[in-house]
């Protein structure tokens, strides 16, 4: 077992992702990012309050998803030696209102990114098009969408605040596939 004690300053890391160089990625409850690489623990300058999940496109570039849009962090600052004077370009998403949180990403086997909201449902963004998908595409009462998975078979499956399960198929067809059951707290 590796032991790595954040700072007081990070407090402890919020979300967390390897990259495919073996370091790793993360962002203290105060909203900052840092690199951790070989035990070397390096603060990237960039805090962004509601950022759950990174991910990293077919370069290689981090993408960090922020309010009403996500940050990308060059892969060729990723280094510790530089990471201070690296840059994190941010792309808003035009289609969301300023307030909306990104809090989840996905990069499809297709090259396409997916950008879960806490207000705007579901942003598909591809070199050809941008789509907003939202309650009135999979047909729940609510349209924040959290975690976001591709299976193999190319199905996009959502978790839906507040119990609801959604599929979206390759041909762009959504089904609900379950409501998950309230619960309950026995009572002492």
């Amino acid at each position: 077992i590796t032991w790595r004690e954040f700072d007081a300053k990070n407090t402890f890391p919020a979300s967390v992702h390897e990259d495919r160089f073996g370091r790793f990625w993360t962002r203290g409850i105060d909203g900052f990012i840092s690199l951790i690489n070989d035990r070397e623990f390096v603060r990237f300058p960039l805090q962004i309050s509601q950022s759950s999940r990174f991910c990293e496109d077919a370069d290689g570039n981090l993408l960090i998803p922020g309010t009403a849009g996500f940050y990308r962090i060059n892969s060729a600052d990723f280094s510790a030696a530089n990471i201070s004077g690296s840059t994190a370009e941010f792309f808003p998403i035009d289609q969301v209102s300023s307030d909306t949180n990104v809090f989840s990403t996905l990069i499809d086997t297709e090259g396409g990114v997916w950008f879960g909201t806490d207000r705007n449902g579901l942003v598909h963004v591809t070199p050809q098009d941008v789509r907003v998908l939202s309650k009135t595409d999979w047909k729940t009462k609510d349209e924040n969408v959290y975690p976001i998975l591709e299976r193999r078979n190319g199905d996009v499956i959502l978790g839906v605040w507040e119990r609801s399960l959604v599929k979206v198929s390759p041909d762009g067809n959504f089904s609900h596939l379950a409501t998950l059951p309230l619960m309950t707290l026995p009572s002492l």
